[in-house]
């Protein structure tokens, strides 16, 4: 099943790794959108830009979790995104 097989709203969790491979449960975050609105933005991708890692933060390269979970129906769907520069 589609994770806009449902109308209702899409939760998306983001959660970091950072560079030693530690949580990092500051920089990530959860959000909520309707689907409605999810599919007038039309892309995963572009709700997925939103996740940046501070200037502030420690060098090296930073793995991000996502997980969008439509509440209506229960379909979730994962992916990695790594964003950081390599040691």
């Amino acid at each position: 099943m589609p994770l806009v097989a449902a109308r209702g709203l899409l939760t998306f969790t983001a959660t970091v790794q950072g560079p030693d491979g530690s949580p990092r449960p500051e920089l990530g975050y959860q959000r909520s959108i309707t689907v409605d609105d999810f599919l007038i933005m039309n892309s995963v991708k572009k709700h997925t830009r939103l996740a940046k890692i501070p200037d502030a933060a420690a060098f090296g390269r930073y793995v991000i979790t996502m997980v969008a979970k439509n509440n209506a129906t229960g379909v979730e769907r994962t992916w990695t995104q790594e964003v950081g520069e390599a040691k």
